[in-house]
């Protein structure tokens, strides 16, 4: 599957945290750091519920910090802040004077950071919801009544609707970084990069699930004889229709990256080196089914194998070179299972 051709299907080349572990775990820092400054303040007014939450509060982000350690699981971490912050807000604005309204204002920005537009959306209408009922039972303490509790209502849309615009437009230009780093745009496929990232995510799945994949490195014989004779803007003219064809014969499950120069990896996920050898047969015969390819005589060289747990990932990727350089040795133009 390339780039441009992705649909909605989740590749785990694409997949990616909303921030880094080094920022889930400063927020929660941030927010451990706040909960033990604001102790004080529960102390000062004597109340039981408040000092309790704020100590269930501190347990539950030492707890889950310990947790991240091991696995960064970023919607654990976001839940973590904001149902507890939820409950802390609306119970403030319950207890508290007109002067605990203003708290309320910095809840939409704090969802939103934390979580993805449509669950932050959902979020802040129930918050908002919520908070009109607890504003109109105690309008009383409001110097102007359901006037001010417009002005309170227009005010709190008014910063959620500028916290989601902020995001989703810092979202979207995260999103289109973070691909863009993970693409050969000369070839509209994936690059060395995203195949490391991937490689682990199909290491892990086959280990976890007990499944299998094969991986099958490629490269165009005489390459560099089509640079030095026609130009480069020949030789890239051949790799992207290296690229167009190949992708003929992809299932939606399997990956083409190009790893550098004429060196191309396809992950067939789910394949035994039985099913990865007829594809890598009908990808050796692809050149004479397309005229500039042929026109150029170009032939593949093929290396191929089938992951195996106890190699390890270092081993793998040795295998399949060694198993292309045999098909360089041997004649070219063949395949090399090891």
């Amino acid at each position: 599957m390339s780039p441009s051709a992705k649909s909605d299907k989740v590749e785990p080349g694409i997949n990616y945290q909303k921030y880094s572990e080094k920022t889930i775990k400063g927020m929660y820092t941030y927010a451990l750091v706040f909960m033990i400054l604001t102790i004080p303040i529960s102390i000062y007014r004597n109340d039981l519920f408040l000092m309790a939450f704020h100590t269930g509060f501190i347990i539950e982000l030492f707890i889950i910090q310990k947790t991240l350690r091991n696995n960064m699981n970023f919607q654990l971490a976001s839940l973590g802040i904001i149902f507890p912050s939820f409950i802390l807000l609306l119970y403030a604005l319950w207890t508290g004077t007109t002067d605990t309204i203003t708290m309320v204002l910095i809840f939409p920005v704090i969802v939103y950071f934390l979580a993805d537009e449509k669950s932050g959306t959902l979020i802040i209408l129930m918050f908002a919801i919520i908070m009109i009922i607890i504003l109109f039972l105690k309008k009383s303490m409001l110097p102007q009544g359901i006037v001010s509790i417009t002005v309170i209502m227009i005010t709190y849309t008014t910063v959620s609707g500028l916290a989601y615009l902020f995001e989703a437009n810092r979202c979207k230009l995260q999103n289109e970084i973070y691909t863009s780093s993970l693409m050969d745009f000369l070839c509209d496929t994936w690059n060395r990069r995203c195949f490391d990232r991937d490689f682990e995510w199909f290491i892990e799945d086959s280990n976890r699930y007990n499944t299998t994949f094969s991986i099958l490195l490629f490269d165009v014989d005489n390459f560099k004889n089509i640079n030095d004779t026609y130009g480069h803007a020949t030789g890239d003219d051949v790799l992207k229709d290296i690229v167009k064809n190949v992708k003929i014969f992809l299932r939606s499950s399997d990956i083409l990256y190009r790893i550098g120069g004429d060196e191309f990896i396809i992950l067939l996920r789910n394949t035994d080196i039985k099913g990865a050898e007829e594809f890598a047969l009908r990808l050796l015969k692809m050149p004479q089914e397309s005229e500039l390819l042929k026109s150029h005589m170009i032939s593949l060289s093929i290396g191929l194998t089938q992951y195996q747990s106890h190699p390890g990932k270092i081993d793998t990727l040795s295998i399949i070179d060694k198993a292309l350089y045999l098909a360089k040795e041997k004649g070219k133009n063949r395949i090399e299972i090891l």
